[in-house]
């Protein structure tokens, strides 16, 4: 990889003082350093532009904590003090969460090319000449009594659902946007052209999880000899994932493209009336590409085939930034001596994976509970006779 692989840490630190002291003499006093900003970096430097890869975290806690402190009152141990404690360094961590689907060149390739069609006409005849049947289908679930629908009428009816009425309802919106859907293919067109490429960002996906409320304690009784110091924690933690891809004109800019020109063919390729509208349209229609599709890329490669806009993808790359936020809030029984302490640590990671076209793949997906559903009726439809 070109340029050269930095890394770097850093660490903002505090220095928490103690004083200890039975019935008026010193016996103990001190001091201890507490992180409460930890970073680290790795990226590449000398190669501004290029397709670098990128590590990141950072936990803090400076900026939602507040220091514990304490002067003890009374008893043998009065006049005891514990200033400028920052333990808080241990929820520099995530909660587990849910793994995102992930992502190769090839299908982020597919997803952004400039020649991907909106709409592909044998998909659209596929669906209306399902139309009756589906019709009929919808009339024979509606006059069959509930207490006679069987596991087989329900796969039926899912399946129906999710290959037919689903797509069916998409095409048709598309169909009546097309006139939005010309026009922001144009500007795409338009920006394509006159800066003699584009960077596209799509999204994967997102989750959450939550661990907590539950009750700990921050200092024990490393400076202070009392009550220590307890708060209820509770973390929540986020993760996104994205990807962008950036694709590169290979074709003279025309010195002055007429809006009609750059208009007609945002038509087309919106429409799906070229070469990768007919390759796509021809995929969908065979039968079980989409099962196909579950387990390889080809249907990216067939995505990709053609170039009626003349461009090629240059590079990509996924992102995921995670965020955790870890509330800790005073236990009401804390002992009257503490005057501060608790708040908000934030600890975040954020990563770049460069990614490049490649060949045909095949992996086990990350299956969702539709996708789960589809598969359980297909079970049902061909071995529940």
């Amino acid at each position: 990889m070109p340029g050269n692989a930095r890394v770097r840490n850093s660490n903002h630190t505090e220095l928490a003082e103690y004083t200890l002291l039975y019935n008026g003499g010193v016996i103990d006093y001190g001091t201890q350093t507490n992180t409460n900003v930890s970073s680290h970096c790795e990226d590449v430097v000398g190669n501004f532009g290029g397709n670098n890869i990128f590590f990141h975290y950072e936990g803090n806690a400076r900026n939602g904590c507040t220091p514990i402190e304490a002067t003890v009152s009374g008893g043998q141990f009065a006049g005891s003090t514990i200033r400028n404690s920052w333990p808080y360094s241990n929820y520099f961590s995530h909660v587990e969460t849910d793994s995102l689907p992930g992502m190769d060149g090839t299908t982020l390739a597919a997803r952004t090319n400039p020649s991907r069609p909106d709409l592909t006409p044998l998909t659209w005849l596929q669906d209306i000449y399902d139309v009756p049947r589906m019709l009929a289908g919808v009339g024979k679930l509606l006059s069959t009594p509930p207490s006679r629908l069987g596991s087989n009428d329900l796969a039926n009816h899912n399946l129906a659902v999710r290959f037919g009425w689903i797509p069916l309802i998409s095409d048709v919106h598309k169909v009546l946007q097309t006139q939005g859907r010309i026009e922001k293919r144009y500007k795409r067109l338009r920006h394509l052209y006159d800066s003699g490429g584009e960077r596209r960002h799509i999204s994967i996906g997102s989750t959450s999880a939550q661990a907590g409320p539950f009750t700990t304690y921050l200092d024990g009784n490393s400076f202070f000899y009392g009550t220590p110091f307890g708060v209820t924690a509770n973390s929540i933690t986020t993760k996104r994932s994205w990807a962008t891809a950036r694709w590169q004109l290979n074709a003279d800019v025309p010195r002055d493209p007429s809006y009609t020109v750059m208009n007609e063919l945002a038509w087309k390729v919106a429409n799906g009336l070229t070469p990768e509208g007919l390759f796509q349209g021809a995929w969908d229609l065979m039968p079980w590409s989409w099962l196909v599709d579950w387990f390889t890329n080809i249907g990216s490669h067939v995505a990709n085939l053609g170039n009626s806009v003349p461009a090629s993808f240059a590079s990509g790359c996924t992102m995921e930034e995670t965020k955790t936020i870890t509330t800790l809030s005073p236990l009401p029984s804390n002992s009257k001596n503490y005057t501060s302490g608790g708040g908000s640590v934030s600890y975040v990671t954020q990563r770049r994976t460069p990614l490049s076209f490649g060949s045909i793949s095949a992996s086990f997906p990350c299956l969702s509970a539709g996708d789960v559903s589809v598969l359980g009726s297909l079970f049902v439809q061909r071995f529940k006779r």
